[in-house]
């Protein structure tokens, strides 16, 4: 015997149930729960990856300064927020002329985050808010560098003193101080045998 469905109204339609809407609202908050986090994150992450900008600029100035038989310096552009090593050079298109600064083309334009606040210090003095640069002298002499990166997540300063080779990054929240590790001399340590 078979049992025949009565015929469908056109009335009769099917919605959604109360515990298919309760499972698509849990599926949403978890995802939420996932996703925004990281996007919280990412102003922190780019804060952060400033300092860490500015801690490579400033050894990248520091080993110029020791290789380099001419002046180094830093500029800072305030309209671009960009801080860019610069060398002394003569002009390879006009050798005869005198020298002229030029970016330092293997130091990279360092682009600041636009939630930071710099502060600059050469040999304790504060350097104006605007466009600024930082010179090494001739005679071999460097001014202590200090900048301090205020951010809404981060509050770093980044120390280069007069004859160091690498820079200090003293992390102002957690009072942690990190100094960028020297150039290692793998003969001297005896990993001149071992494979890369």
């Amino acid at each position: 015997m078979i049992h025949q469905r009565p015929p469908k109204s056109g009335r009769d339609y099917r919605g959604f149930t109360i515990i298919e809407v309760v499972i698509v609202v849990l599926i949403l908050a978890v995802l939420a729960s996932v996703v925004i986090p990281r996007l919280g994150g990412v102003g922190r992450r780019t804060e952060k990856l400033s300092v860490d900008r500015v801690s490579d600029l400033l050894a990248a100035f520091s080993y110029r300064d020791s290789l380099s038989s001419g002046s180094s310096a830093i500029e800072y552009n305030a309209t671009d927020h960009s801080l860019t090593l610069l060398i002394l050079r003569k002009n390879p298109e006009k050798p005869d002329e005198s020298e002229i600064w030029m970016r330092d083309i293997l130091a990279p334009v360092t682009n600041l985050s636009r939630t930071i606040e710099l502060n600059t210090f050469e040999d304790g003095e504060r350097l104006p808010n605007g466009d600024w640069s930082l010179l090494t002298n001739m005679d071999g002499t460097r001014p202590k560098i200090e900048m301090e990166l205020l951010g809404e997540n981060v509050h770093a300063t980044v120390m280069l003193d007069p004859w160091a080779q690498t820079p200090t990054v003293v992390d102002e929240n957690s009072g942690t101080r990190i100094t960028l590790s020297d150039a290692i001399d793998l003969d001297a340590v005896g990993q001149d045998k071992d494979p890369w």
